[in-house]
């Protein structure tokens, strides 16, 4: 079965809750979280909402992109590349992803 997917880098500068209602009516089925929009949303929001607005738009969660500046770290970048990977990995588990 092939499932048409949205990925929010596309529009660049709008935020997460904006992506959701536009893969919804567009059609799409799956939807790819860009993590600075997810990181916005949630300043105000806790993670369940966003949750809340994915279902609310029949929309199924397939990754949260990307992991920023992950290459030619030093110790001290590697452990922050590697908590970011924990912080997202978590926040993906709560977004079925």
């Amino acid at each position: 079965m092939v499932r048409l997917g949205f990925n929010g880098a596309t529009t660049m500068t709008s935020d997460l809750e904006t992506d959701i209602r536009i893969a919804s009516a567009a059609g799409f089925d799956v939807l790819e979280i860009t993590a600075t929009k997810l990181d916005q949303f949630l300043q105000a929001h806790p993670i369940s909402d966003a949750r809340q607005l994915i279902d609310a738009a029949k929309l199924e969660t397939h990754a949260i992109n990307s992991i920023e500046q992950i290459n030619f770290r030093d110790a001290e970048g590697r452990a922050q590349v590697l908590a970011r990977t924990r912080q997202l990995s978590e926040y993906g588990k709560a977004l079925a992803c």
